[in-house]
């Protein structure tokens, strides 16, 4: 809804506001799912070893880091949210795993002022905050990263008889990878805004000056909760040589890790932030019989 309102003849007033909604993605397979750090509970977390597994049986740990005893409590799918009800976990935004932002309201604002009545100062403002949605087929994609499911890897085969392939590889068995959409999602938006003033110099020249700026939020990125390969760690005196994670210290990194029973985690969060801001200058000339110029 938008309406310009001239409010005397040297004086316009534009202003106006839109509603956007973006609804969180469903699945009619039911395969959708995601991690929810709100809902891990420390308590079902699984012992784990110093070889950087789940220890089912009494096992070694690195000093510090607990008794060895296996926890009777330990949950494999701790944290997880499903739409799917045979898989247990549901999710709490029932055929969805994630809320949708209902209050996305956009005003926007703007006014032409003739500053000297004579038609050749012109002076323009303007505002708006704008809302756009984000890549929902990351969810899809969630769905076939996260546990329960694993993954195999085959070489040399035919998609006809996957198994008949050379060097098949067994389904990974280390601690699953995870995968998660913020819980606390909100719209990506942008404040746009500008100032400027245009002046007419000659009947076919004219300059324009003016600021132009615009701020966003919220906008989505890529970030983890859990010590990758390739990323620092450090947690109670255990470091990674260098300060880096590489391959063959996952196992410290497993006994360490945040969310405790899951390897890396890869999170999707609206948590970031984008600014510009301009001069900008125009000249323009026009010239008999053809379409302005501009320099």
């Amino acid at each position: 809804m938008q309406d310009n309102w001239k409010v005397t003849p040297r004086l316009t007033l534009n202003m106006g506001i839109r509603y956007s909604y973006f609804a969180q993605p469903t699945d009619s397979n039911g395969l959708l799912s995601n991690f929810l750090p709100s809902t891990y509970v420390a308590a079902n977390a699984p012992t784990i070893s110093s070889t950087g597994n789940v220890c089912t049986v009494t096992c070694v740990v690195s000093p510090g880091l607990g008794s060895g005893q296996p926890n009777p409590s330990y949950d494999p799918l701790n944290g997880m949210a499903y739409v799917n009800a045979a898989v247990g976990h549901a999710s709490p935004y029932g055929n969805k795993v994630g809320q949708a932002d209902t209050k996305n309201f956009g005003p926007r604002a703007g006014l032409a002022f003739d500053v000297f009545g004579d038609g050749k100062t012109s002076f323009r403002m303007g505002y708006g905050l704008a809302f756009d949605a984000t890549l929902f087929g990351n969810y899809e994609i969630n769905a076939f990263n996260n546990p329960p499911l694993s993954q195999a890897s085959y070489t040399y085969t035919s998609l006809d008889n996957p198994a008949s392939g050379s060097g098949v590889a067994a389904a990974v068995t280390g601690l699953p990878a995870i995968y998660s959409e913020s819980e606390h999602f909100h719209s990506p938006y942008a404040q746009q805004y500008s100032v400027d003033i245009q002046q007419q110099l000659t009947p076919s020249l004219t300059l324009d000056v003016g600021y132009v700026g615009s701020h966003g939020h919220a906008s989505a990125g890529l970030h983890r909760h859990q010590l990758s390969t390739g990323r620092r760690g450090k947690s109670g005196g255990h470091s990674a040589g260098g300060g880096f994670l590489n391959s063959t210290q996952t196992n410290t990194a497993n006994q360490i890790r945040q969310f405790k029973g899951y390897g890396g985690m890869t999170a999707d969060d609206t948590i970031f932030s984008s600014n510009y801001n301009s001069l900008q200058i125009a000249v323009k000339k026009r010239f008999k019989g053809k379409k302005p110029d501009r320099w």
